[in-house]
């Protein structure tokens, strides 16, 4: 369960999260946000950080971060083949927000362009129309989600 922290003084653009799937286990975590057409398009990073207990103090306490959202993914991924191979198609269940369909392709910054139209692919496969795509972040769907928040 990811806890999302912004840094001071800035906009809520490039959050930091701290993911623990185990009690011992942390992952910092960041990604440059970006969207082609419906496709969101990241460039993301990850460390691993042992525990997350002492991960999350220096990260509000020196760096003075703030937590703002808790976010809760239960996932179960499926590697696609085929025609669709590279591609993996994720039924996500967000508490809070409901069931999701993501579908991600992991690439190198040249191949951008045909991981982009293999996403499409995928979609278009399974019948999902554009429209039916949500636009925004989870994290940015739970701000609204939580009274007082925004």
């Amino acid at each position: 369960q990811p806890l999302i922290l912004v840094p001071p003084a800035r906009k809520f653009t490039v959050p930091v999260s701290v993911t623990s799937r185990f009690s011992y286990l942390a992952t910092i975590g960041w990604k440059t946000r970006a969207f082609e057409g419906t496709t969101e398009v990241n460039a993301e990073r990850e460390i691993g950080a042992g525990d997350p207990g002492p991960v999350i103090e220096w990260l509000e306490g020196y760096l003075g971060m703030r937590p703002i959202v808790v976010k809760r993914k239960h996932t179960r991924a499926y590697r696609l083949e085929g025609a669709l191979a590279g591609a993996t198609a994720e039924l996500n269940r967000v508490d809070g927000l409901g069931d999701f369909l993501e579908v991600e392709v992991l690439c190198e910054p040249e191949e951008r362009t045909a991981a982009v139209a293999l996403v499409g692919e995928v979609f278009a496969r399974l019948g999902v129309p554009e429209e039916s795509v949500e636009p925004r972040y989870y994290v940015d769907l739970l701000m609204g989600a939580v009274p007082g928040r925004r």
